[in-house]
């Protein structure tokens, strides 16, 4: 895809590993967004982040939210959702 067919758009880059002071920041963000939660793995219980994906317009409102995504297909699902060519 060329870059100018790209929507434009920020990557907040919030890492739940952080060690700096952006994991306060970082885990405002878990809980305003619903992303930290119980997760499993062979039988075993931990926190952790949920794969998820928000398109937030300019003026502050989500405008696309999906959680449990999968990368495959992802884009392409995203893209066509808000009409990006």
């Amino acid at each position: 895809m060329s870059s100018s067919s790209r929507a434009s758009s920020t990557d907040t880059g919030a890492d739940s590993d952080s060690s700096s002071s952006g994991s306060s920041w970082c885990a405002l963000l878990h809980e305003a967004y619903g992303t930290w939660r119980e997760k499993s793995m062979y039988g075993k219980t931990y926190m952790g982040t949920l794969r998820s994906t928000f398109v937030i317009s300019p003026d502050g409102t989500l405008r696309w939210v999906r959680y449990k995504v999968s990368p495959k297909g992802h884009v392409e699902q995203l893209m066509s959702d808000l009409n990006v060519v």
